[in-house]
């Protein structure tokens, strides 16, 4: 990956001259910029099926959607081009958010999946050029401070069919990951010698999630998910650091489809990362504030006998970002999206398609715009009711 961004002047480093990023300029405070745990079908409406989606891992119960078995993967390539208060950049990012696998328990109402997602993506390497005077005389310094790594989500789920008509799911998840973090400085004189700092983070958490799928009709059905995540563990080299309470979720969602031929849906998912704040700002963070959610979009089908067959997704989302790179204005995220797929080999096979145009801001002094570009391979079919 090129490290080309100019990116956090004030916040991270404290008034250096240029800095350069090889991730979102949103993800290095607070514990990164946070995963979606969406399908690329889903992606393909920003996110509106989302709870709808058996790929996904934002509902246990759209488990009991499926009919036959799913596995399935996902890769993201992203350009994006960043402004802040020391300038602009641009650099580049490839990402591998979702795995996934699940069906039905043969000759049960019972479906089960387990599937692994970003929970937070902190991964970057900023770079500042400066003066340092260690001895009453000012030096040219080159400092660089990188993370790689982020958070992990690995969810095991339940969902439960009632007559075609119900669906119920839980799921219990395991956070974990880490962060290897480190400080370098380079100085012009080459009397000098180069230093270096290094320490790795590791986190550990739990959380639940509860979710439901109603069809009330043949063309409408109705969605909700509850999930509650606890305390975060944090060490640093081994060594307890301190812990940070993750946000509890709650959102809905509705899926329409007035016609054969294209079906409407949206979301609204609310999140108490507030109560991040206290963790977030004794490890050196600025702040962490509650966020809401917002998507709609629609899928059309070009071909009715099969619908999986180059359908259109087209989708927008609007929503917060919950760390605060300085104080001030919450960060926001607007998305917008359009995407397709296809099956082959007898159904078994698939690819499903999503492109991406995402804008982030906070304030007028940081902001970010992105295309995004998504791939997912999938085979389904193997077990089935």
């Amino acid at each position: 990956m090129r490290t080309a961004s100019v990116l956090l002047l004030a916040a991270l480093l404290g008034g250096v001259s240029l800095v350069g990023a090889q991730s979102s300029q949103f993800g290095s405070r607070g514990l990164g910029l946070p995963g979606r745990g969406l399908s690329v079908d889903a992606l393909g409406t920003e996110g509106a099926t989302g709870l709808f989606s058996s790929g996904s891992s934002l509902n246990p119960a759209a488990l009991g959607l499926l009919n036959s078995s799913l596995t399935s993967f996902s890769t993201i390539q992203e350009w994006r081009t960043s402004e802040n208060p020391a300038g602009s950049g641009s650099t580049r990012e490839q990402r591998f958010p979702m795995i996934a696998i699940a069906g039905p328990i043969p000759r049960s109402n019972f479906s089960v999946g387990v599937n692994y997602s970003t929970y937070a993506n902190r991964d970057f390497l900023l770079v500042s050029e400066g003066t340092a005077a260690p001895r009453g005389e000012p030096i040219a310094v080159t400092d660089s401070v990188g993370s790689t790594g982020g958070l992990s989500d690995f969810q095991v789920a339940l969902a439960y069919n009632l007559r075609d008509k119900v669906y119920l799911g839980v799921g219990v998840h395991l956070l974990t990951g880490s962060n290897r973090v480190f400080s370098n400085r380079a100085w012009a004189d080459s009397t000098y010698l180069p230093t270096r700092q290094s320490a790795e983070l590791t986190y550990l958490g739990t959380g639940v999630s509860a979710g439901v799928v109603v069809r009330l009709s043949p063309a409408l059905a109705i969605a909700g998910m509850a999930r509650y995540d606890g305390a975060l563990d944090v060490e640093r080299d081994s060594a307890a650091t301190g812990s940070i309470d993750l946000p509890a979720t709650l959102a809905g969602g509705v899926r329409w489809q007035p016609s054969p031929r294209v079906a409407f849906a949206g979301h609204v998912a609310a999140r108490t990362w507030s109560r991040a704040d206290d963790g977030i700002v004794a490890l050196g963070g600025v702040a962490a504030r509650n966020t809401i959610e917002v998507a709609a979009g629609l899928e059309w089908y070009r071909n009715l006998r099969r619908p999986e067959q180059l359908p259109l997704r087209v989708g927008i989302r609007r929503s917060e970002l919950p760390f605060l790179l300085v104080q001030g204005s919450q960060p926001r995220e607007l998305g917008v999206s359009i995407g397709t797929g296809l099956r082959f080999a007898r159904g078994i096979g698939g690819l499903d398609l999503a492109l991406e145009r995402i804008r982030r801001t906070q304030g007028d002094d940081y902001t970010e715009s992105a295309w995004q570009f998504s791939l997912g391979v999938s085979l389904r079919g193997v077990l089935s009711n």
